[in-house]
């Protein structure tokens, strides 16, 4: 069965604006009752049932605040990890069919894959993959359409994706180290709008993600602007690291190494403030009805309250029991931020059993105090924690206060 909120986002969309204006005791209790639901079935289930994919490292761009593929790494488009092949994607899809919700795809740049269109038709038709999101730079429009057309004229599946979109032109292709990126990135999301009013109901949520830094956060006001004009939905993340946003975290040695090298203007707790407050005040409280915001605000809002009080604005933290990462070469991790603890080729490609290993075991033991200020992280936890369902649910705006007090 679909997980309730993962496989079913257009579900919860409607809802929504409806729980928004129930009164406040209501909505403390639905906040507990769904909490606990979501969290004991996950707890209950040997399977993540949310899936994110690193298909590949390669890249063909060179963003500045990039952890995987910034301008000084020693990859290149044609030397990278060694990759698991559409057949390793296949035995996966086997053992996991059926159990995974919701699948994030992403790298690396996915479409310098090859056999990308084979491994979406896996997910869906080998796997039974209720919900695919896929991250993209943009930067080959046409490449992508190939990759959806089987999958649209296929069996149902729902689809999101994400395009990045950094600022104005100049600062996104300077960022971006490619001249016309931007260009490109604004014909994917044009053609993606398209596609959804040709296939309705089955492309959801296209979305346009600005990663903020100290270098884009004076430029927010009109890359906002940019974006509504595109007609897309806007989402924000705050540039981030490995080796700064991880804490209590017994041994470093864990750590991924997943950090822009040489990169120093990330955010601080007072530009997170500003950040927070500009796009509130230009895009969140412009639609208080909107399931996506609304995450967005929690999620970012989140972010800069644990920073300032100096611990997690929830525990413990679930990434590897809702969500786990598989990595290019089939490395398995339980977030982004953490090194890999086993690799499915050595097992069959079957995630349950990796899971079940004395590897595993060991690693979650090592890491079952760590939190971290990673979007993902903070964004799976909203699911199962009242505290964050309740300012979800609240119509308050965006702030640096702890969520729910």
């Amino acid at each position: 069965m679909r997980h309730p909120i993962l496989g079913h986002i257009d579900w919860a969309e409607r809802a929504y604006p409806i729980v928004r204006v129930l009164p406040d005791r209501l909505k403390a209790w639905l906040a507990e009752r769904l909490a606990a639901l979501l969290k004991s079935r996950t707890r209950s289930s040997a399977h993540p049932e949310r899936v994110t994919l690193f298909l590949t490292d390669r890249c063909n761009l060179r963003c500045r605040h990039c952890f995987v593929s910034a301008p000084n790494r020693p990859e290149t488009v044609e030397a990278s990890a060694p990759e698991l092949t559409s057949g390793h994607w296949e035995q996966f899809f086997q053992r996991s069919a059926g159990r995974i919700s919701q699948l994030l795809i992403t790298g690396g740049e996915p479409t310098l894959r090859p056999d990308l269109p084979e491994i979406l038709r896996l997910a869906v038709q080998v796997g039974r993959v209720a919900t695919i999101n896929l991250f993209s730079n943009g930067l080959a429009p046409q490449k992508l359409k190939r990759a959806l057309d089987q999958l649209l004229d296929g069996p149902a599946v729902s689809l999101n994706f994400q395009v990045s979109i950094d600022g104005p032109e100049a600062f996104h292709d300077a960022n971006r180290g490619v001249a016309g990126s931007h260009a490109q990135a604004r014909a994917t999301l044009e053609l993606l709008l398209d596609l959804r009013s040709r296939h309705p109901g089955r492309i959801n949520r296209v979305v346009a993600c600005t990663a903020i830094s100290r270098r884009n956060l004076e430029l927010l006001p009109e890359t906002i602007a940019l974006v509504q004009r595109l007609g897309a939905l806007h989402a924000f993340t705050f540039v981030r690291s490995s080796e700064r946003g991880v804490f209590n975290l017994s041994d470093q040695a864990l750590l991924s190494g997943f950090s822009p090298p040489d990169f120093g203007d990330f955010l601080g707790r007072e530009d997170m403030d500003k950040a927070l407050a500009l796009v509130d005040e230009r895009l969140w409280r412009q639609a208080p009805n909107n399931l996506f915001y609304a995450t967005n605000r929690v999620i970012l809002s989140g972010i800069a309250q644990s920073l300032r009080q100096g611990r997690p604005v929830a525990a413990p933290c679930l990434s590897g029991v809702g969500d786990i990462i598989i990595l290019p070469d089939g490395g398995v991790a339980r977030c982004e931020m953490l090194r890999p603890f086993g690799a499915l080729p050595e097992h069959g490609m079957d995630l349950e059993r990796l899971l079940q290993s004395e590897a595993a075991r060991e690693h979650f033991r090592r890491t079952s105090s760590c939190w971290c200020v990673h979007d993902c992280a903070v964004g799976l936890s909203i699911m199962y924690h009242p505290k964050l369902l309740r300012e979800l649910f609240s119509r308050s705006k965006a702030r640096a206060q702890a969520p729910g007090a």
